[in-house]
């Protein structure tokens, strides 16, 4: 009875906040956290509290959870992958595309040579024992993603939403080849030696890639048959919901990378669906449903641990710290390798630009993958970074006519 009343308690109190909420419109940078969703960590946390209560109700919410999460980081892998949409990329200059590549390639790197040396950090003081070249890569990769869609913080201003398509630093494949890279490097960063799928056993990094594209393009076959076969939108998210669902299972069971194999699903759909349109806006609408479910299953999960608060923020706003002279460096000397000019507000404002919802969505995936109750630190660590870079605004570049900015490009 204890355990009904206060979760309608905490019910009752996120009406209440969310009346508040829609009467006042809260500061720019609570705004900010608002639009990300980072506000159900807590909610989430407070429930996760609740459940603890009762051990059997823990136990069965933490498995309940766990199988959640495998199915929704299949889901933001997905969502990932489609916006890699060939067409779109077509229509944009291709030393731009080159800029941000490099851009991605060089913060990857240094934040993984980085976070290798960080390993006496990570192992002693906060009793992550994982594989390091595993956490090493998962670091590098979540320090390349951005917030999704890109809402940015100016200073004196509210959230906008800049146009990436003609800004030679916008990040419109960032979070693409962010997860391209761990596509590819995990198999030879996991440390795993065998995995046996059934009647078949593989031992090389090469079959474990394989493996990884051909299960993520049967789940891009299998959407792609959906979409084409539903007309009805309900009828198309419920079935790639499941479908989704199926495969984040199969993933979890396996020791398979979940959001690795959505993200190559999402390639495959974006690029051989004829719904293309229809497709975009039910992802979208199912993923606004999704990411406030993510945040709520990873309150929970942290709210039966025992954090240690004081290292994890230090090491939050060490990781913040790294991973934003890395994207400035990166792009300042992709910019001279490119030849495009950028002006010091843009190097700023893009070595500044938050992490997201994909950005913790990666570390959460080690719980999967490795055993160890201190993995939860690390997924702290980066939702305490996320939180500091969504809050801090950013400097407003100078907007340019598109006939301008094409006359100082070509200059």
């Amino acid at each position: 009875m204890r355990i009904i009343a206060s979760i309608y308690l905490i019910y009752a109190i996120c009406l209440i906040c969310r009346n508040l909420f829609v009467r006042r419109k809260p500061a720019a940078p609570l705004d900010s956290l608002r639009s990300s969703h980072l506000h159900f960590v807590p909610i989430g946390m407070a429930t996760g509290i609740v459940l603890t209560m009762d051990y059997d109700l823990a136990a069965v919410a933490e498995g309940m959870q766990r199988e959640l999460l495998s199915v929704i980081l299949v889901w933001l892998g997905l969502v990932a992958g489609v916006r890699f949409d060939f067409r779109r990329l077509g229509r944009r200059a291709s030393r731009h595309h080159a800029l941000e590549g490099l851009q991605v390639a060089g913060t990857a790197a240094v934040v993984f040579f980085l976070a290798l040396l960080w390993r006496p950090v990570l192992r002693y003081q906060m009793g992550i024992a994982a594989e390091p070249a595993l956490v090493a890569l998962v670091l590098g990769a979540a320090a390349t993603t951005l917030r999704m869609p890109d809402l940015v913080f100016y200073a004196r201003s509210e959230l906008e939403t800049p146009d990436v398509g003609n800004a030679p630093a916008g990040p419109l494949i960032t979070n693409a080849v962010g997860m391209t890279l761990l596509t590819f490097l995990y198999p030879y960063c996991a440390g795993v030696t065998v995995i046996e799928l059934g009647p078949f056993t593989m031992v090389n990094p090469g079959s474990f890639l394989a493996l990884h594209a051909c299960t993520g393009v049967l789940l891009g076959l299998l959407l792609t048959f959906v979409f084409s076969t539903l007309r009805e939108d309900v009828a198309c998210a419920i079935v790639a919901t499941g479908t989704v669902a199926a495969f984040g299972g199969l993933c979890a069971g396996n020791a398979i990378p979940g959001i690795a194999v959505g993200f190559i699903s999402g390639v495959w759909f974006i690029n051989t669906t004829t719904r293309r349109r229809d497709a975009l806006e039910i992802l979208e609408k199912t993923t606004g449903i999704l990411q406030p479910v993510f945040f709520l299953v990873i309150g929970g999960l942290l709210a039966t641990q025992n954090l240690p608060v004081l290292r994890l923020t230090a090491f939050a706003f060490l990781f913040l710290v790294a991973r934003s002279l890395a994207r400035g460096i990166s792009l300042t000397v992709a910019a001279r390798a490119t030849r495009c000019h950028l002006s010091l507000t843009e190097v700023i404002g893009s070595a500044l630009r938050p992490l997201g919802t994909l950005s913790v969505a990666l570390v959460a995936q080690l719980l999967l993958l490795e055993s160890g109750p201190n993995l939860y630190a690390l997924i702290a660590a980066i939702l305490v970074a996320a939180a500091i870079g969504q809050a801090i605004p950013l400097p407003k570049p100078h907007t340019f006519p598109p006939e301008a900015k094409r006359t100082e490009d070509l200059a």
